[in-house]
């Protein structure tokens, strides 16, 4: 019985694009993207960064529709009310914004005056005021 040689040379595969697909799986895969991976997915590929008709019947790029979808699916009644008035994209950056936690990455002060209520978190910070009056700042994780 004679082994089979395998040829030294890379077999072609055929790659799927993401054009190709629904909608439906569009917007699920672009569910895992986040807000910074649609935007920069709109600015390397042409096809979703160019106009065309959206599913509200405006104008838009398909990156700005697959953010509004991914928005109109997964954001609160509470959240859309907050985030009415901008871009999809940019609703949606904010939309994740909204659901990380807040943290306070940097005090800037009298240690008398400002800290962390308690050192293991980061989200709580005491301001103490003394009688002598001290200026402090808390900077967040925000950006």
């Amino acid at each position: 019985m004679e082994i089979p040689q395998f040829d030294r040379k890379r077999a072609k595969t055929e790659h799927l694009a993401l054009t190709t697909l629904g909608n439906d799986a569009q917007v699920h895969i672009a569910s895992f993207l986040g807000a910074k991976g649609i935007a920069c997915l709109g600015q390397t590929c042409g096809h979703f960064g160019m106009g065309r008709v959206g599913t509200d019947g405006q104008m838009m790029s398909l990156v700005e529709d697959l953010a509004g979808q991914v928005v109109d699916g997964s954001a609160s009644d509470y959240e859309k009310s907050v985030l009415v008035g901008r871009g999809k994209v940019k609703m949606l950056s904010e939309l994740e914004m909204m659901r990380s936690p807040l943290c306070f990455e940097q005090l800037i002060g009298s240690a008398d005056a400002i800290r962390y209520s308690k050192p293991e978190d980061k989200s709580k910070i005491t301001l103490l005021t003394p009688h002598n009056f001290h200026y402090v700042t808390a900077i967040s994780n925000h950006e």
